[in-house]
């Protein structure tokens, strides 16, 4: 799992999540003191200066921390970023744009295997993460240097887990 990179501000965050403006820049505040955000630009807006944030350094989840942590903080620190996923897809249909560009993907399959097999299953995912990485920061330059290029918000989701034999919904 991969935290994106993505440029924020408290005034951002509120309308997106719900959470009060006040309770969002303070959190933001909070963050940025312990060196976890770093202010990127300011933008006037009404009179006052919207500070936009990007994380000092990109959360990945295969890092030694979280291989140290207790399977049930694991469980929940998944399914946190499952339900953005989930709600960012839900969403993306409700508005008409889940489909809306001819080059959307979606694929979802399951296969036995053994361990070389997820192994090796695991590193084309991890590949096309690393690939998907470099994909974001290019596109992250030619939008510093082109700020009036057509932009819009990309998602994607990459896993591999063991599940159940269970009949999947259409199958």
């Amino acid at each position: 799992m991969n935290s994106p990179i993505r440029r924020l501000s408290p005034t951002e965050y509120s309308y997106e999540s719900g959470l009060p403006l006040g309770n969002a820049a303070y959190h933001f505040r909070a963050l940025e003191k312990a060196g976890c955000i770093k202010i990127v630009d300011e933008q006037q807006r009404r009179g006052a200066t919207e500070h936009y944030f990007e994380p000092v350094q990109r959360a990945l989840t295969w890092t030694r921390e979280y291989e140290d942590l207790p399977d049930i903080v694991k469980q929940h620190l998944d399914a946190v970023g499952l339900r953005g996923y989930v709600d960012a897809v839900g969403d993306a249909i409700d508005a008409g744009r889940y489909c809306k560009r001819a080059a959307s993907h979606i694929a979802y399959d399951r296969f036995w295997t053994d361990q070389a097999g997820f192994a090796k299953a695991s590193q084309v995912l991890d590949r096309a993460l690393g690939e998907l990485l470099e994909i974001t920061a290019e596109a992250r330059e030619r939008l510093t240097q082109d700020l009036d290029a057509t932009k819009f918000l990309a998602a994607y989701h990459l896993s591999l887990f063991e599940t159940d034999l269970k009949p999947s919904v259409g199958t």
